[in-house]
């Protein structure tokens, strides 16, 4: 299965490409002074360019605002863990 970033677009989508991250890798966000942890998810075409959404270890779901103040690393791939 091809990796890629679907649903995600404008500088969202390049900040992902650029950092080598397609959706089912997990991801590691640093906002302010919280950090959040969880597996990139898939967002519907028609949203918006400034959030992605990650699956947390405890099944939730959250969207985070993605501005410049925000780190976003790949820490690794879900489906390999």
């Amino acid at each position: 299965m091809e990796k890629g970033t679907p649903g995600y677009r404008g500088r969202l989508h390049e900040m992902l490409n650029s950092r080598g991250i397609a959706v089912g890798d997990v991801v590691r966000i640093t906002r302010e002074d919280r950090i959040f942890q969880g597996m990139l998810m898939p967002r519907p075409e028609l949203s918006d360019d400034r959030h992605l959404v990650i699956k947390l270890s405890n099944g939730y779901n959250i969207g985070i605002r993605v501005d410049s103040s925000v780190s976003l690393e790949r820490e690794g791939d879900a489906r390999r863990s």
